[in-house]
């Protein structure tokens, strides 16, 4: 990869601004390249070139792996998620997908890249995967009113309540959904000019 190219996503992931959610700032400025480079987890960025030829970043997201603790759910949530599958039923802990991050440049509106849209595309990351290797479930946490107005529609239910520091005035909800109810969805491009890479 060209250091020119290296050297101006750098500063596009300088610029980007998230004002609404501190935790997503401080992902993409703190974490994000420690994180890859431990393989710890995998950001996916939403590139442009503006008219004047400078690459912006419009939005990200992070995957990574975790653990589900079922002891932690009801039992009417551990029968809803584990299901009649024999080898689940005693289990205690199970593997999952995590969206760990999700966030977009403020320079840009739902209009240009909807919060829909990114989560879909996190979404077919992850079925790429489970169609691979396997894994049944997924796992996020969001700011109330953000996983009813996006995570729910994609089958995630909510298991409880988690504290986040950077998030503090806000209800954060965690959420679990069955990856096995996802099919790939393909989306159109808008003319090619943004694209969803790996970091």
């Amino acid at each position: 990869m060209p250091q020119s190219f290296v050297d101006e996503l750098n500063a596009a992931i300088d610029r980007f601004k998230c004002e609404k959610s501190d935790s997503v700032s401080k992902f993409i400025h703190c974490s994000m390249r420690d994180i890859e480079e431990s393989h710890d987890g995998h950001t996916y960025l939403f590139i442009t070139v503006l008219p004047n030829g400078h690459m912006e970043i419009v939005a990200f997201f992070e995957l990574c792996l975790t653990g589900i603790d079922f002891s932690q759910l009801t039992k009417s949530m551990q029968k809803k998620f584990k299901g009649g599958h024999t080898h689940w039923r005693k289990g205690k802990y199970a593997g999952s997908y995590c969206i760990g991050e999700l966030g977009r440049n403020d320079s840009f509106t739902k209009d240009d890249m909807p919060g829909e849209r990114i989560l879909q595309e996190a979404i077919n990351v992850i079925v790429t995967a489970r169609d691979s290797i396997g894994g049944r479930y997924a796992l996020i946490d969001a700011r109330r009113e953000i996983f009813d107005h996006l995570y729910k529609k994609q089958g995630f239910r909510c298991v409880g309540n988690v504290s986040v520091p950077d998030e503090a005035e806000a209800e954060v909800v965690v959420g679990i959904a069955k990856t096995t109810k996802w099919e790939i969805e393909e989306l159109s491009r808008d003319g090619g000019s943004s694209t969803a890479d790996n970091a």
